[in-house]
């Protein structure tokens, strides 16, 4: 990303954009999310974003943003982002990233799953979402999910259909492929909305 952004000369005819790099956003993305934030569908990024980008654009709204929450460890801080965003945040792709470089003991999807379905049924009076985006497949890399991360997948689904939030099974990309981390459903929807 150029250091200040891409601008509206560069790209004319861009209208869905997704930032899928896991470190704080930098500079050109922030200058970028800033030029285009009100004329795009849609876009994506990392929970990890949000304080940083509502800090910098304070009226930048979630209505059209993906948000994506990784399972790929125990860390509270993903789940407490998305509580401290509970009201702002209408979509929400829940991503398993396996690569080979993640240790596949380290595998923590039940505890992750739980998290985020304790959070959905505490702050549903509170909450924004609309949407959940899941992996279809769920297929990981070094191993085929437990019976108990099977079974918190499930509950994920039945607390999402309890609260009217709408579940989307959507392949994701795998294994640290180069993909866009656009969602196809997402941005038709956004775009049909537009």
């Amino acid at each position: 990303m150029p250091p200040r952004g891409l601008e509206r000369i560069q790209v004319p005819a861009l209208r869905h954009f997704a930032v899928g790099d896991p470190r704080e956003p930098d500079e050109g993305i922030v200058m970028t999310l800033n030029t285009f934030h009100n004329c795009l569908d849609s876009f994506g990024f990392l929970v990890e974003y949000l304080p940083e980008l509502k800090t910098r654009i304070p009226d930048f709204s979630l209505s059209r943003t993906l948000v994506d929450l990784w399972i790929i460890s125990t860390d509270s801080l993903h789940i407490q982002l998305i509580d401290r965003y509970r009201t702002e945040i209408t979509h929400l792709r829940v991503v398993f990233d396996f690569t080979e470089f993640q240790d596949p003991n380290r595998w923590h999807e039940k505890e992750d799953l739980d998290k985020l379905i304790e959070l959905l049924k505490t702050s549903n009076p509170s909450s924004a979402l609309r949407t959940i985006y899941i992996d279809s497949e769920r297929l990981p890399y070094f191993s085929q999910p437990t019976a108990e991360a099977q079974e918190a997948r499930a509950e994920l689904i039945q607390v999402c259909r309890d609260y009217n939030i709408e579940v989307v099974s959507e392949d994701q990309p795998r294994n640290g492929a180069w993909y866009s981390d656009i969602s196809p459903d997402f941005a038709t929807r956004m775009s049909s909305r537009a």
